[in-house]
């Protein structure tokens, strides 16, 4: 049974993952086209494309070139997996022209759809290092 506690660290989750000042993107991507069927507003501050601009888009136009068929093959993976989360890194192509190296977290699929978290890999080890150095 949830404890209040658990309802409000979930509620918490879903604010910052819904919040465009995080970086964190969160999508709903569709498993039969390969395209972003919901993406978060933070898609703008990591990728520089707006939700607009991604939503009902494949992942090829995003997806670095050389990463692309990589990551067909980890969501038809997912897709057929009884476990999850599903892991796993690639590199998209920031609408500067810069890559930009996300660590995606497949946390609910089915045969239509993705439910995933994008986290940018610099934010990752960024934050990893001030919890360390606190730490130490």
């Amino acid at each position: 049974m949830n404890s209040p506690s658990d309802n409000i660290t979930g509620l918490r989750l879903m604010q910052l993952m819904l919040d465009p000042e995080i970086e964190i993107i969160t999508c709903i991507f569709d498993m039969h086209n390969f395209m972003f069927y919901n993406i978060s507003y933070s898609c703008e501050k990591i990728l520089g494309y707006t939700k607009a601009e991604m939503i009902n888009q494949t992942l090829e136009k995003f997806i670095h070139k050389k990463d692309y068929e990589r990551s067909l093959d980890e969501a038809r993976k997912n897709k057929d997996s009884e476990s999850l989360p599903g892991v796993f890194i690639n590199r998209y192509i920031h609408k500067n022209g810069k890559t930009v190296r996300l660590i995606w977290i497949s946390i609910g699929t089915n045969k239509d759809k993705s439910i995933s978290i994008g986290i940018p890999f610099n934010f990752l080890v960024d934050n990893f290092k001030m919890f360390y150095d606190k730490e130490n």
